[in-house]
This record gives structure tokens, C-alpha cells and sequence, in this order.
């Protein structure tokens, strides 16, 4: 199956240089027009805040903390 995931974040101070990150809205992406148009060349892909950060593969843990760092 063909999908990608559209994902925006909200970040939140709880400390000094400490921040807490929510996910607050969340869409898994099926309709193959609409992976076309987003620029996804190969499914998987993850899209953050309507930006491509990732296709053609699952990212690593540490990437999706750094894409949803650099969004925020």
C-alpha cells in the first residue's frame, strides 16, 4: 500500500532549554493523486508541517526528531 504521513507539531517550554513536543494533528495519506502532488517519489514518505522531509524509506528515530526540530 502507497501512503505517506502529514504531520504537524506544537513545541511548549516546560524547562530551562527543555521543551516538550505534542502532535497535534496527524493524517495517513493514501489517495496516490495526492502523494503525486505532495512531491513524494517513493512511498513511504513523511511530510512535517507541509514540507517533504523523508520518502522511499522509514526514518530513523533520530531523524524524526531532527525534522520535527527543524519545523519547530
Amino acid at each position: 500500500m502507497s501512503f505517506f504521513l502529514l504531520l504537524i507539531y506544537s513545541r511548549k517550554k516546560v524547562g530551562y532549554n527543555i521543551y516538550e513536543y505534542k502532535c497535534i494533528y496527524e493524517k495517513k495519506v493514501t489517495d496516490l493523486k495526492a502523494i503525486a502532488e505532495a512531491g513524494i517519489m517513493m512511498t513511504p514518505g513523511l511530510v512535517i508541517n507541509g514540507k517533504v522531509k523523508a520518502y522511499g524509506r522509514v526514518p530513523r528515530r533520530e531523524e524524526i526528531k531532527r525534522f520535527i526540530k527543524e519545523e519547530l
